[in-house]
């Protein structure tokens, strides 16, 4: 069942007719980094524009990105510089971090694509078991698309990762609640539930793999 739809204040900035792209955007991460609940309040469950929210993802997206591969260069440089690399080896990680790049720029798009649709999916079937999707799947997929600005975290440096799934965590569960008009404890769920489940498939495989790296070692000593 689809709930009425009521806006606190009109449509977000960056969907908002005739607004400016660039102030659009800007003002539209300011929400979402100091007043996501009031962000998520004024966003419309559905309009139908999937490409919207996409884009703004996506230009949040590629500046995690571009910021990631310039950390990474610096690290590879100082390494090289540490041990002392110089001429052909020097060359062979300048071009090896141009080909790093053009894949940032190519693949980007095309992994978020994929990452919104699986989680889309994902999440809204969690929210459907917990009788909390009161929305089609299109407010799922915008809340999703939207909370990608935690990218954005990746412009800090070693910790950035850590900070951005902390801060998309706390954005989807604020996210779904608002959009779905549920509960916190069911958005909370229907977010944590499958990082959980996620977690464990990451875990069990470490362990696989490390009682195969074992047996290995063991087999060699013998």
């Amino acid at each position: 069942m689809t709930t009425p739809y009521e806006p606190t204040e009109g449509a977000i900035p960056w969907e908002a007719p005739g607004a400016p792209p660039v102030q659009g955007w800007l003002e539209s991460v300011k929400l979402l980094v100091t007043r996501a609940t009031d962000f998520f309040r004024r966003m419309a469950p559905t309009t139908g524009n999937y490409l919207k929210p996409f884009l703004f993802a996506l230009v949040c997206a590629y500046i995690g990105a571009v910021f990631g591969w310039i950390y990474n260069m610096l690290f590879q440089f100082s390494l090289g510089s540490l041990f002392g690399v110089r001429g052909a080896g020097m060359f062979s990680g300048l071009v090896g971090g141009g080909m790093g790049l053009i894949g940032v720029i190519f693949f980007t798009p095309i992994g978020l694509a994929l990452g919104l649709i699986i989680g889309t999916l994902v999440f809204h079937l969690m929210l459907v078991l917990l009788k909390a999707a009161t929305q089609p799947w299109e407010a799922t997929f915008r809340v999703l698309a939207y909370a990608g600005v935690n990218n954005l975290a990746r412009v800090i440096p070693v910790l950035g990762g850590l900070v951005g799934l902390l801060w998309w965590i706390y954005l989807a569960i604020v996210g779904l609640r608002e959009a779905h008009r549920t509960t916190t404890g069911k958005a909370a769920l229907a977010v944590l539930i499958p990082i959980g489940v996620l977690c464990l498939c990451f875990a069990a495989l470490a362990g696989l793999g490390g009682l195969a790296l074992f047996g290995l070692i063991r087999q060699a000593q013998q």
